[in-house]
Parts: C-alpha cells; sequence; structure tokens
C-alpha cells in the first residue's frame, strides 16, 4: 500500500540472471476494482496485470497501443 492512496500498490520487480536475481525498478500501481486489474501507467507505456491466486498474467502496452510485452508469472512453492 501506498500511504495517502487508499488503492495504491508499489512493484518492486527482479529478472534473474544467471541464478542471480537483478532488480529492475519499483514502478506504482493503482488497483481497479471495477475490473479487478492493477494498472501502471509510465513514460514507458502501460503495464495491465490481474492476479489469481498464486498467479499473474499482464501486459505492457506502448503509448502507441503496440503490445509490448506480455507476462505470465507464477509464485514458486
Amino acid at each position: 500500500m501506498i500511504p495517502g492512496k487508499p488503492n495504491g500498490l508499489s512493484i518492486t520487480a527482479d529478472k534473474i540472471v544467471d541464478g542471480k536475481a537483478i532488480n529492475m525498478g519499483t514502478l506504482e500501481f493503482r488497483y481497479e476494482p471495477d475490473e479487478d486489474i492493477l494498472i501502471c501507467d509510465y513514460a514507458q507505456g502501460s503495464w495491465r496485470l490481474k492476479a489469481s491466486g498464486g498467479a499473474m498474467k499482464g501486459t505492457l502496452t506502448r503509448q502507441d497501443k503496440t503490445v509490448f510485452r506480455r507476462v505470465d508469472l507464477r509464485k514458486q512453492p
């Protein structure tokens, strides 16, 4: 949660390279309850993520509406 932003959420992401975590940064998302998704609009485009159980799926769409990245994340046991 982000103080003063009831639907705000800060997410820090890492990527794994050669078995080691490398921090990619932190983004600020807002939760949209009507769509049940997390959205982050920033310079590179817009992240839209949906979490369900131990999984999260979504896209990064550029400003020109081109889907740049699709993600399918699963929590490790």
